[in-house]
């Protein structure tokens, strides 16, 4: 956790944000050795088991509504870990998830579900009753939207789903990604920022061209304060601030080396992706699928610098 802590009056980040030297509020901080709760598949509650959680969000009487994106489902967990409901399933109609991104709290004790294959937002009430569907629509962004999120006040935004970008054979080229205003009706407006996303390769093995994401990719990095943004890439330890309106309000510069990405780095990777494929396999990969790994990773271009991180988290005494 970086030490930082950002300058706040009340829940909104006020004037000019600045990083200040935490160390004396986090000699308060102590992590148990022993978790408070424990959720998921207690005994005689298989239906709280999870495969891929994408986003939890509080509920009343100390409830979570827990998103799962393989099983297609938001599943309510009361204090003690028992199962109140689950809503949502695989499928293609009203409340049904095609691939459930994420889940907000939508105020008033209800949850918002974002499904990114069906650009829709789906809105449920704690007891399991889906009380809208809304489709998104674009104004502002012709991209599919990639995830969204409330402020304080009310007003949401969209973010631009990650895409593969052209890139000279043999190089790599960089994405942008859009931070947008999402009206409630599900209208996708204009950009409030921009940000540095991921980066594409473009290859040639054997004769044959192709293009996946670069070794070490970036991505955009976004989090919620208050009322406002923080975004930045993931290879860049500068936070940008923006509040609800897009109005820039000041960077957070972090105390983090940007180290440079190496050949070194590279072998690490084909190595790493060779043993990986192994354990896919049983424990042992043929020699053949061995060297098509290896002759891909070291076709494949590779990022500038290596990330700091792949996400951002604020929690609520403001700390990254």
């Amino acid at each position: 956790m970086a030490q930082l802590l950002l300058a706040a009056a009340s829940a909104t980040i006020q004037g000019e944000a600045v990083a200040q030297d935490a160390a004396g509020v986090a000699s308060y901080w102590i992590v148990d050795s022993q978790p408070e709760r424990v959720y998921g598949w207690l005994e005689g509650e298989p239906d709280s088991e999870f495969s891929a959680v994408v986003g939890v969000v509080w509920g009343p009487n100390e409830s979570i509504a827990v998103a799962d994106r393989t099983l297609a489902t938001i599943t309510v967990l009361a204090a003690d870990g028992s199962v109140m409901v689950t809503m949502g399933r695989a499928g293609n109609g009203p409340g049904e998830f095609r691939r459930l991104a994420g889940i907000v709290a939508g105020g008033e004790g209800r949850v918002v579900a974002f499904d990114g294959e069906h650009q829709r937002l789906s809105e449920w009430t704690f007891d399991g009753s889906l009380s809208e569907d809304t489709r998104l629509s674009r104004t502002g962004a012709a991209r599919r939207i990639g995830e969204v999120g409330r402020f304080t006040d009310g007003r949401w935004y969209a973010r631009e789903g990650d895409r593969m970008v052209a890139a000279d054979p043999g190089g790599v080229g960089r994405d942008t990604v859009g931070f947008h205003r999402l009206d409630q009706g599900g209208v996708v407006r204009e950009a409030l920022a921009r940000v540095p996303g991921s980066l594409s390769s473009q290859f040639v093995v054997e004769g044959m061209s192709g293009m996946r994401g670069a070794l070490f990719s970036p991505r955009a990095l976004g989090a919620l304060r208050g009322n406002c943004l923080l975004l930045a890439a993931g290879d860049e330890p500068v936070i940008r601030i923006f509040d609800q309106t897009g109005t820039p309000w000041g960077e957070l510069r972090l105390d983090i080396p940007a180290d440079r990405v190496t050949e070194a780095h590279r072998g690490q990777w084909v190595a790493a992706s060779v043993a990986a494929a192994g354990r896919a396999m049983g424990g042992e990969i043929v020699p053949e699928a061995a060297r098509m790994i290896e002759v891909m990773g070291e076709a494949v271009g590779m990022a500038e610098r290596v990330p700091f991180a792949n996400d951002l988290i604020v929690d609520e005494l403001g700390y990254i």
